[in-house]
């Protein structure tokens, strides 16, 4: 059993059409007859119609200004509706669609078949998009609540990883070691410092998109800066090298993202670099009215052109000697998303990698 709220204060129009879905055998429809617009409103709630049939030229009120205070806090119209009118006008039609209408139909050319079409596919529509809309709200609070759980399975792995990383430094410190335990050691080091890079990524990629965007002017120079400190420890391991050639004065940006986004580039310049030869960086920018560029480059591994292809693909987590803990990517990738930017990959397998960030100026 359908329910139609048929709105029309033209009596012989109302009968007109109420009879049309009479005539209609294979479906049954309750009818509701209303000719006032504003007793149609205080009643919605009570009716719950599966559909509103609304006569465009009521003379309470036009069928757009009905349509717009029908739709909801979202500007969206939890009913189906189906407009008629007396004539084409293709200014009215697309306000009417804006306005969460299905469908708007020229009075003259509705026959009982055709009406009945149209208020069973409104119906359809309108059933689909809230089956849409239930589904993209489960999907984000199951996302949400998988963030969480991979959030709280990263902190819980912090501590045992702290006590081997303190544990790895104590051993390697010692005098007299052979050279087979300080081996050992530094292997045993470097798979802590990469299972604790994991655990950060996954705490970072947890939270990407979870928090509104706080936009700041950020001046680069200071900006690069600090993640140089930052890294200190690091460059001053590996004897890398970072050159800098900041143009641009200012960013305006998002800190906390625009800050995983370079430290993970920098992270995987100094980790995948060439045996024997020191890590160069390099980041520069460049600006116009409408963005600012940043393009990192290095002196690394480099990545292989099948690696490269699936990088950028949102579904792809690169697990490669290229890219270890490709969780990293995903973070760079994310970030750059919600900042509105987009990045751009060149490598030579062997000779290096350049990642060009474009953000808008606005």
């Amino acid at each position: 059993m359908r329910r139609i709220l048929l709105l029309i204060d033209n009596q012989s129009e109302l009968s007109r059409f109420s009879e049309f879905l009479r005539s209609i055998k294979t479906i049954q429809y309750e009818l509701i007859e209303e000719s006032s617009a504003e007793n149609a409103l205080s009643s919605l709630s009570e009716l719950k119609p599966d559909c509103i049939v609304i006569d465009y030229e009521l003379k309470e009120m036009t069928g757009l200004e009905f349509l717009d205070r029908l739709t909801n806090s979202s500007g969206k119209s939890d009913y189906a509706v189906v407009m008629i009118a007396n004539e084409r006008d293709e200014w009215v039609s697309v306000q009417a669609l804006k306005l969460g209408a299905q469908d708007y139909l020229i009075k003259e050319n509705i026959a009982p078949a055709y009406f009945s079409h149209a208020v069973e596919a409104a119906i359809e529509k309108v059933k689909t998009e809230k089956e849409l809309e239930r589904q993209r709200i489960d999907l984000a609070k199951k996302n949400q609540e998988l963030r969480a759980f991979a959030a709280a399975s990263a902190y819980s792995l912090r501590t045992p990883i702290k006590i081997i990383k303190s544990g790895t430094i104590m051993l390697r410190d010692l005098q007299g070691l052979p050279s087979e335990a300080i081996d050992v050691l530094q292997a045993i080091w470097e798979s802590v410092y990469r299972s604790n890079r994991l655990i950060e990524d996954v705490i970072t990629y947890s939270k990407l998109g979870g928090n509104e965007l706080t936009k700041v002017e950020i001046s680069l120079a200071e900006f690069i800066g600090e993640i140089e400190r930052e890294f200190g420890a690091r460059i001053a391991e590996t004897n890398a090298v970072l050159e800098a050639q900041i143009t641009c004065a200012t960013i305006k940006s998002d800190k906390v993202l625009l800050h995983s986004v370079i430290s993970n580039l920098f992270d995987n310049a100094i980790t995948y670099r060439k045996p024997n030869v020191d890590p160069v960086i390099k980041i520069r920018c460049k600006g116009t009215k409408k963005s600012i560029s940043l393009i990192i480059s290095d002196n690394g591994l480099g990545i292989s052109p099948e690696v490269q292809e699936k990088l950028l693909n949102t579904d792809f987590f690169a697990d490669t000697n290229e890219m270890k803990t490709g969780i990293g990517f995903a973070i760079i990738r994310k970030a750059v998303e919600l900042l509105g930017g987009t990045i751009k990959l060149e490598s030579v397998f062997g000779e290096g990698s350049t990642f060009t960030l474009e953000f808008p100026t606005d």
